[in-house]
């Protein structure tokens, strides 16, 4: 491995999720980065009470704090990566949770869940990782796995949003989550877009089969 694949803004010259997330020695999140007040709030208006909670490439555990009202005090995670296998378990420890880590070896892959093993799945900045052949699957297994599905994106107009648009090295996706929710049939139950002060904004979106 490279330094500079292991850098945060390494760009590959051909982006395949697999081997790109697996080549890469840190996530895009910093170690306890914290979370925004904003995205708290959404969160927990959006999750009952002890929920059985599922996270979607779950980084180094940044949203972990979030989980402490979990069923019986459990989470699960799902990755294309044991990278982090040790630092998202002593990150879960740390909050006084266990996590239950599960892998996947293809993008494509069916979750290893039964339909609506989950209350709730989260997906915190990692849809937008997700190419254009991919993006349907990811958000419809989630749909079938959790009852209810947290999205947290960028809406940054520099980024792709049709495969015309897309590079070789694209491994970041401007997806439109409510156009894409309409496509395979799931309903929106709360949306929000917060300010940002790169440029672009936050998106916020709660959906879930109808």
């Amino acid at each position: 491995m490279t330094d500079k694949k292991a850098q945060k803004g390494f760009v590959p010259d051909y982006y395949d999720p697999v081997e790109y997330w697996n080549t890469r020695s840190q996530p895009n999140t910093e170690k306890a980065p914290g979370i925004s007040q904003m995205h708290s709030d959404f969160f927990h208006r959006n999750i009952g009470h002890a929920p059985a909670i599922l996270e979607l490439g779950p980084g180094v555990g940044r949203l972990f704090a979030l989980y402490k009202n979990s069923r019986d005090g459990v989470f699960a995670t799902l990755d294309l990566t044991r990278q982090h296998e040790r630092t998202v378990e002593l990150a879960a420890r740390e909050q006084n949770l266990v996590v239950k880590q599960y892998f996947i070896a293809e993008a494509d892959a069916a979750y290893p869940f039964a339909d609506n093993q989950f209350d709730i799945g989260v997906s915190s900045f990692v849809f937008i990782h997700v190419p254009f052949e991919y993006i349907r699957h990811s958000m419809s297994e989630m749909a079938r796995t959790c009852r209810k599905v947290i999205v947290f994106a960028s809406d940054n107009p520099a980024w792709p949003k049709t495969e015309a648009e897309r590079k070789p090295s694209t491994h970041v996706f401007g997806h439109d989550y409510q156009a894409l929710c309409s496509d395979l049939g799931l309903v929106v139950h709360d949306y929000a877009l917060f300010p940002s002060n790169k440029g672009f904004n936050s998106v916020a979106l709660c959906y879930g089969r109808a």
